[in-house]
């Protein structure tokens, strides 16, 4: 990982308090970049704040974008920021989602800004072709060419219509897309795994399961990757401190491989992806 320095490109508040803020990367080579890896940014003119750590949504050769949730002192300055500002930010830092190539039934879990880290996951897929092919524009058919036999289907959980977002986005890349809402009002009303659940019940039955969210919804993707053997990995909302694993605020339960004991793992360099095999909850 590596200290960048970036110009602001766009900034674009997409819901009242989500902020998508696009940057361009200054005079240097974008390193390769997994989907589920993060960007800590530092917070400009201020001294005495720590930097925030943001999963990359989408990048390219020269530009990564953020969706940062405004919630905060430092996420506010974040919002102030104008085109052509001046920020820097370590990258990529964690790991991110791996896909092995007997896996070709792939279910994305998401919910609420928790399904931006999932957009990308075909470039974990694919490789790099896949920066271009999922924000082209093209077709299911033909991205379905290129991804070779890779069935990807998403389901995303929102609270309401008005809080939905990339939708479009994870249309282009997924054989099927579903929605769902707390009250009803876009897509089935209820919980995204139970319209998985619905789906695997029809025969879909994913050979891997990707999630990201809250605890709560990264607890029902667990119990169902259990109640049906599917593997499945998750990144989740854990609050970080320097984001490059001295600070140890970021610290999780898992398993370790192959036995009872439980290690103290940090989200920012063991994650933020885990089996959830191996999550305690």
């Amino acid at each position: 990982m590596k200290d960048y320095k970036f110009t602001v490109y766009s900034t674009k508040m997409i819901l009242p308090d989500v902020l998508e803020l696009r940057l361009n990367l200054e005079n240097d080579t974008m390193p390769q970049i997994v989907a589920g890896q993060f960007v800590h940014l530092s917070i400009p003119n201020t001294d005495n704040m720590l930097r925030r750590p943001f999963c990359l949504y989408k990048w390219d050769k020269k530009t990564i974008s953020l969706l940062i949730h405004i919630v905060g002192s430092g996420t506010k300055k974040l919002a102030q920021l104008k085109k052509s500002d001046i920020i820097y930010g370590i990258m990529p830092i964690g790991n991110g989602f791996t896909i092995s190539a007997k896996q070709k039934k792939i279910a994305l879990v998401g919910g609420g800004i928790g399904v931006a880290p999932l957009l990308m996951v075909p470039n974990s897929c694919l490789g790099r072709e896949a920066d271009t092919i999922a924000f082209s524009g093209k077709s299911v058919m033909q991205i379905k060419k290129t991804i070779k036999g890779t069935e990807i289907r998403s389901y995303l959980g929102f609270t309401t219509k008005a809080r939905t977002i990339l939708s479009t986005g994870f249309s282009g890349v997924s054989e099927k897309l579903t929605i769902t809402t707390d009250d009803g009002t876009h897509g089935t009303k209820g919980y995204p795994t139970d319209a998985l659940e619905k789906d695997i019940e029809a025969g879909f039955v994913p050979d891997v399961i990707l999630c990201c969210g809250n605890h709560a919804l990264v607890k029902a993707v667990k119990n169902l990757c259990q109640k049906h053997n599917i593997e499945g990995f998750m990144t989740g909302e854990e609050r970080m401190g320097c984001g490059i694993g001295a600070c140890l605020v970021c610290t999780c339960n898992i398993k370790k491989h192959g036995s009872d004991t439980i290690e103290k793992k940090r989200a920012c360099i063991d994650g933020p992806v885990f089996n959830l095999s191996e999550v305690q909850l």
